[in-house]
């Protein structure tokens, strides 16, 4: 998640597939100067999180979040993992930023579950 030279935030990719009943970890990275967020309210109730880990610079665990995920906010420069297992099937679901003004400056996508 970023934004490029000419002002357009995006998410890359910006189109996330998943196959359902296998176990995923997704590594949101933030290249930017401020927050982000990538909302996924829809996708959260077709998957079982099975942990969020957020490490300090120097690999050490700072937090580690379990249950029903709707929205992970990333900092600047920060990554964040997110583990979790697909459990239902849906096409083109929605995934944003909600932070205003960032949706309608690009960054936005979609997830499929197959």
């Amino acid at each position: 998640m970023g934004t490029d030279d000419d002002g357009n935030m995006y998410f890359k990719p910006d189109h996330l597939e998943f196959e359902t009943g296998k176990a995923y970890a997704l590594v949101i990275t933030n290249v930017d100067d401020y927050k982000h967020e990538l909302a996924m309210h829809e996708v959260s109730e077709k998957f079982f999180t099975r942990k969020i880990e957020i490490e300090s610079p120097d690999g050490e665990l700072v937090a580690e979040i379990k249950g029903k995920i709707e929205e992970v906010e990333v900092g600047p420069h920060q990554t964040v993992e997110w583990f979790f297992v697909p459990i239902q099937i849906g096409a083109d679901l929605d995934m944003s930023c909600e932070i205003e003004g960032h949706k309608e400056a690009g960054m936005f996508g979609t997830v499929t579950r197959y």
